[in-house]
């Protein structure tokens, strides 16, 4: 049989303690979802700058018509050796992809020199009769 304080013991109510924990412990959850948050966001960042200083040191070679013509590799950002060997592979298997660097006299551009114009017997018979 039971005694009294046994009884009394098992039709108190239960303590409130861990009702007054619950808050603290949604607290910390919403603090860690959020921490996660910030760190995937952040994560993302990192990944977003990684890629444009890739392609930016891609373009600074000058080897490329287009930098995005060489895929990222994270690897490659912080070595200028193995980038440009990339570089190298890329364009020995597909040299259209290099820049076109045209030399000498291709009669594109104007001429800082004037010629003058051939003598033609009309022009110097023109000169006389004046």
């Amino acid at each position: 049989m039971a005694t009294d304080d046994e009884r009394e013991e098992e039709e108190s109510p239960p303590e409130e303690a861990p009702e007054e924990e619950a808050p603290e412990e949604d607290l910390r959850d919403q603090r860690i979802a959020e921490l996660e948050a910030a760190l995937a966001s952040a994560a993302t960042q990192i990944e977003s700058l990684s890629q444009g200083l890739f392609y930016s040191q891609v373009a600074a070679t000058g080897r490329l018509v287009d930098p995005s013509g060489l895929p990222y590799d994270a690897a490659l950002v912080n070595n200028a050796e193995a980038m440009d060997a990339a570089i190298t592979a890329l364009l020995l298997a597909s040299p259209w992809l290099g820049k076109i660097v045209v030399e000498g006299d291709v009669d594109q551009d104007a001429r800082d020199e004037v010629t003058p114009p051939a003598p033609n017997l009309l022009g110097i018979l023109k000169e006389f009769a004046s």
